[in-house]
């Protein structure tokens, strides 16, 4: 598909208007709405969350067991600061995520969704099982001790440093 070459060459706003051209309303599907959604992103997540997030819900209805787009809703919805409803489909991508063949992994940003919402408790586990499987990621490590400062935890912080 030619829109997928824009992208590939970082030409999202081509690949849009390819896209919007191309695939008539009554025959948009589930890889519209994702690859509209994950392009209007890539030009600006910013300001454009609010119309990629009504694409990733728009492709959720057609199929909503696929992982990415649970992921890129949960995303999107931290984007905009709705920390409830992030945390809801990145819940539901953590389910669904298979290492090894799934990226990005979703146990980051749940956590930094977690910390945003007071949940500490719930960030650390996540951030601990993103550490397990980027032990070299140095934000990772910065977060769990913002994490572990949060819930007083200062022995183990001490321990980490």
């Amino acid at each position: 598909m030619k829109a997928q070459e824009y992208a590939r060459n970082e030409k999202y706003v081509e690949a849009i208007k390819l896209l919007e051209t191309k695939i008539d309303k009554k025959n948009r599907k589930y890889s519209y709405y994702f690859f509209h959604g994950y392009y209007m992103l890539s030009i600006d997540n910013n300001n454009n969350s609010r119309e990629a997030l009504t694409d990733f819900l728009s492709a959720y209805e057609y199929d909503s067991g696929k992982y990415l787009i649970n992921y890129f809703i949960g995303y999107t919805y931290y984007l905009i600061s709705d920390n409830d409803n992030a945390a809801i489909y990145l819940e539901n991508a953590c389910k669904l995520f298979v290492a090894d063949k799934d990226k990005p992994a979703p146990y980051r940003l749940l956590a930094e969704v977690y910390y945003d919402a007071g949940r500490f408790n719930d960030a650390l586990g996540n951030n601990e099982i993103a550490i397990r499987r980027q032990k070299d990621d140095s934000y990772l490590l910065l977060q769990r001790g913002m994490i572990l400062a949060r819930l007083g935890k200062k022995q183990e912080l001490a321990i980490g440093y």
